[in-house]
């Protein structure tokens, strides 16, 4: 699995940004982008999509939640709902794109990360 954020991506791929137009992937991988939004008096939302270098989605997946916490944990928890939806479809060659850098730099780490429940 390769794992990006989406302000600077590491060789070998193309670099992006969240200016930037989105990137296909390599052929015969499947590029799942993350993200989540708190909404003021409503709630929490998350969303993640998985695309393959056709561009065509191949699944997408958007949640609501009642909390209300910081950004960061909920968008710890879209990635961690990414993942384990790519996991349990034993996809091999995903590359991983979200604006949640903090989680995106651990996981590049190879360091063990408990992304956040919220």
């Amino acid at each position: 699995m390769y794992i990006t954020k989406k302000a600077h991506t590491p060789s070998p791929l193309p670099s992006t940004s969240s200016f930037e137009k989105w990137q296909r992937p390599p052929p015969e991988w499947i590029k799942i982008n993350t993200d989540a939004a708190i909404i003021k008096g409503v709630g929490t939302r998350l969303g993640w999509v998985a695309r393959d270098c056709e561009r065509k989605v191949l699944v997408a997946g958007v949640q609501r939640r009642r909390s209300k916490k910081s950004l960061e944990p909920a968008k710890g928890v879209a990635l961690r709902w990414a993942l384990g939806y790519a996991s349990l479809n034993t996809w091999e060659w995903v590359i991983i794109e979200s604006d949640a850098l903090g989680w995106i730099s651990r996981l590049q780490c190879g360091r063990k990360v408990k992304l956040n429940r919220i």
